[in-house]
């Protein structure tokens, strides 16, 4: 799927993390919610994992405190804490970028990657091969004599 046409709808959360961990040791409950928050907007960004206006204009800290809904005291205090804490990097730019990204939002499409890869390799190398080839044009061949012998019914339950 092309990139731009490409749209994050979910993020990972790992529950026993998220429920008896450092973020529900570290944060106070409104904290959390901005954490939470923040691995959304990161979720839904392009690229993903950073949280900026767009790829080189960081967000301003009013505009992100109101599209959170929070007070700009709170988006403050939870940034120091996320910031201490190794949770997010602020990049000189102002863009925030959270830590570990990749390692944690890691998907399915991105584990498979590597095995698509290889299969379409090997059809490449497949379709170089004149025995291959060969052997695959004589099936074409016996389909298209096939297919004009079959009954309309028949065609139908294919």
């Amino acid at each position: 799927m092309p990139p731009n046409t490409w749209k994050r709808k979910w993020i990972k959360l790992f529950i026993d993390e998220c429920l008896t961990g450092t973020i529900r040791e570290d944060l106070t409950p409104d904290e959390r919610s901005v954490w939470y928050d923040f691995l959304l907007l990161a979720g839904r960004n392009r690229p993903p994992g950073n949280i900026s206006a767009n790829e080189n204009t960081p967000m301003s800290p009013q505009r992100l405190a109101a599209i959170l809904n929070i007070s700009g005291s709170l988006l403050t205090r939870a940034k120091k804490k996320f910031k201490e804490s190794g949770r997010i990097t602020v990049e000189p730019n102002g863009t925030i970028s959270i830590t570990n990204w990749a390692k944690y939002q890691f998907s399915d499409y991105d584990r498979q990657k590597p095995y698509r890869e290889a299969g379409r390799i090997k059809l490449q190398q497949a379709l170089q091969n004149p025995e291959f080839m060969s052997a695959f044009n004589r099936e074409l061949d016996t389909l298209e004599e096939t297919l004009p012998l079959l009954k309309e019914e028949d065609l139908e339950s294919v």
